[in-house]
């Protein structure tokens, strides 16, 4: 945002006032009533106005998310940012630094009017447009996290979200999809950072699994039928829920979105926070490769209704909830027979291969790379694919040794059963201890998950009959195969573990 800008534009829209929701100025929590118009797709900018009441006299402090999950520059989007007191009159705000609005204000002055225009047209990596709130001519994803402004103590530090309430008018033929409850003509939001609104020409279903509604929303054109996605996701949900054991209740949102600009290639991007996920597509011309594509990401997102947004989190592991989810989405898929024993095999020696030409392999661990995941492309893919990678193996050796008793999904399910719907704090000690109680795995953690050790992938696939092909043979990719001889054992461990 353009500092000379913020204060000397003109007022542009008329600021939303609910009479009904206004609170005494003695209320013990500020409440922020706002709403969300102007929405125009083709420019890619949305108004805001917001009405607070609440706020304590003196000095109050606004901030708006500048960083979220590596991308940066989050709140140059606003523009046209004023405040005003009850009686219209200007309050000229302390611009501290990105994103942070010093207001000194009176009891006389409540309620606290605001109103400021957001451009959301700037370029990103195409991996980020799932992370922040974007806009297109097809659909929009609005997170509230980054479009609305949290309170603050006066030095920007300890900061809470105020109770909101929220109005969106979406453009003519469009409609707005949410998993927030409404009440009278806004919505009643508990907890903004966890909000999430899409906005287009939505088709929907719902698909009930146990104590869960799944609200799966397509918006834009597609080369693969709806109905794809709409069994496709169902499946998922239930095949997800069986193997959590779920305690999970009440709704949930599934998007499938175009990127809001266009993009070349097969790709995608997703996020899931709160009981919502959003996936954005940019097919190719072959609609099966581009239903495959998508086929493989969904699980992924779907499986962070679980882990880890079902949890209560003490520090960063995304060594697991992203690498180990990546491995648990292919076999969810396997599961489902939506792919063959081969191609989920081949999943695995991709992320090795990935493994094998990262350029820190040896020099950070999986649970260093959590902490610098934004940090470079480097770490980031560590977390990703080598978390994956170790997923797999750390399978097959509990695989057999317990002979098929047990698994990394029953594992999972009892972390899920201690620690989920935030029973208790979760974090490396914790996750790392029961991964290691499960099995007489202390080594391979050491080694492969604490530390940085090689991956001798070609002695440990021996074990279990396996072999990793990588050459002419297999079109100079990493392949991983069942072995030519391998003995009674390790025939029965693969026919009853993965089919083959």
């Amino acid at each position: 945002m353009k500092k000379s800008q913020a204060v000397l534009l003109p007022l542009f829209f008329l600021i939303y006032f609910h009479p009904q929701a206004a609170y005494s100025q003695a209320a013990s929590k500020p409440r922020m009533n706002c709403l969300i118009d102007g929405i125009s797709p083709g420019e890619r900018m949305l108004d805001v106005g917001c009405h607070l009441t609440g706020l304590p006299a003196g000095k109050v402090a606004l901030r708006f998310k500048d960083r979220y999950a590596g991308v940066d520059g989050l709140s140059d989007r606003i523009y046209s940012f004023r405040a005003s007191d009850a009686a219209g009159n200007s309050l000229l705000p302390e611009i501290r630094d990105a994103g942070f609005y010093l207001l000194n204000i009176s009891s006389g002055q409540m309620p606290i009017r605001l109103s400021y225009r957001i451009h959301l047209e700037k370029a990103l990596d195409p991996s980020q447009y799932a992370l922040c709130s974007s806009l297109g001519t097809e659909a929009g994803v609005l997170l509230i996290s980054d479009l609305l402004p949290q309170i603050c103590a006066t030095d920007g530090d300890q900061c809470t979200s105020p109770q909101l309430g929220l109005r969106i008018t979406p453009p003519n033929d469009w409609k707005t999809v949410t998993v927030e409850r409404m009440t009278g003509d806004e919505f009643v939001i508990p907890e903004p950072d966890n909000a999430v609104f899409v906005i287009g020409k939505v088709r929907e279903k719902v698909a009930a699994t146990g104590a869960t509604n799944l609200r799966v929303a397509i918006v834009g054109r597609w080369n693969f039928d709806d109905e794809e996605v709409f069994r496709l996701a169902g499946a998922v949900a239930r095949e997800q829920a069986s193997l959590m054991g779920s305690l999970e209740h009440g709704d949930y949102l599934l998007t499938l979105a175009p990127f809001p600009i266009p993009m070349t290639g097969l790709r995608s991007s997703g996020l899931a926070i709160g009981r919502s996920a959003t996936l954005m597509l940019n097919s190719n011309d072959d609609p099966r490769q581009s239903f495959a594509h998508f086929r493989r990401h969904l699980p992924h997102e779907m499986f962070h209704f679980y882990l880890p947004n079902s949890f209560q989190i003490r520090e960063n592991f995304d060594w697991f909830w992203e690498g180990f989810t990546r491995y648990i989405a292919m076999l969810t898929l396997l599961r489902l027979h939506q792919i063959d024993q081969q191609e989920f095999f081949d999943s695995i020696g991709a992320d090795y291969e990935s493994w094998f030409f990262n350029s820190v392999k040896t020099e950070i661990s999986l649970l260093d790379a959590s902490l610098g995941k934004f940090s470079s492309p480097a770490q980031n893919d560590l977390v990703y694919r080598k978390g994956a990678l170790i997923a797999a193996l750390y399978d097959l050796e509990l695989r057999w040794q317990s002979k098929g008793a047990i698994n990394l999904p029953i594992v999972i399910r009892r972390i899920y059963d201690r620690y989920g719907n935030r029973k208790d704090v979760l974090g490396n000690t914790e996750l790392l201890g029961e991964l290691g109680r499960a099995g007489k795995m202390d080594r391979f953690i050491s080694d492969f998950i604490s530390g940085v050790r090689d991956v001798p992938i070609m002695e440990m696939l021996k074990t279990y009959g396996l072999t990793l092909e990588w050459g002419p043979a297999s079109r100079g990719r990493a392949r991983i195969r069942k072995a030519e001889k391998i003995s009674g054992r390790q025939r029965a461990f693969l026919q009853a573990e993965y089919g083959t």
